[in-house]
């Protein structure tokens, strides 16, 4: 798992999106300095369904009122 910039993303798009999708993993730092995961879908779905890891999609999946 690789940690990357988004300048560093923006500028090798081509090369992270071919690399994501033969199954590395990077997180993203942002410029507010939150990590963001960026998983290839078909790497994380036997985990999730095995359960190694959590789906959080209902984290911003809902109606929380704002």
């Amino acid at each position: 798992m690789k940690i990357i910039s988004l300048k560093y993303l923006e500028e090798n798009f081509n090369e992270v999106l071919e690399l994501a999708q033969a199954g590395e993993s990077f997180l993203l730092d942002t410029p507010d300095g939150q990590i963001a995961l960026v998983p290839d879908k078909n790497i994380l779905k036997p985990v999730i369904d095995s359960g190694q890891a959590k789906d959080i999609e209902h984290m911003w999946n809902h109606d929380d009122g704002a």
